[in-house]
């Protein structure tokens, strides 16, 4: 599942929560640091530009 202009993942941590492959997608380098951050934390994983949401 895509998401595009993801912000900060609100979307794809409760998908990814629920077991959905994603793929999280958004222009500002911060917000994906961010839901990086909250993914991580969480012990889930999505996929983004260059993978940088994994684990």
């Amino acid at each position: 599942m895509l998401d595009a202009a993801c912000g900060i993942g609100t979307q794809v941590l409760g998908l990814a929560e629920k077991g959905y492959e994603l793929t999280a997608s958004d222009l500002s380098p911060g917000a994906l640091e961010r839901l990086r951050q909250e993914l991580h934390r969480r012990g889930l994983q999505a996929r983004g530009p260059r993978d940088l949401l994994g684990p």
